[in-house]
């Protein structure tokens, strides 16, 4: 599954019951590390690839 369909999943499935707040950090072996946390306790935590987010970016791109 892709990285913007699971964060959307999340966000529609948690947003009436929270807020979301995310951050993503640099790591040295893999990329990127996604924490998205909704205030009532819901975290979803992925790694992202450097591959994986240019590839999200440009469907992102692509739909506008």
């Amino acid at each position: 599954m892709r990285l913007l369909s699971e964060v959307e999943i999340l966000s529609t499935t948690t947003a009436p019951i929270g807020s979301l707040t995310a951050d993503a950090t640099t790591t040295a072996w893999s990329g990127y590390l996604l924490i998205v946390a909704c205030s009532c306790g819901v975290v979803f935590v992925r790694c992202v690839t450097p591959e994986e987010a240019d590839a999200d970016l440009l469907r992102l791109a692509s739909l506008n």
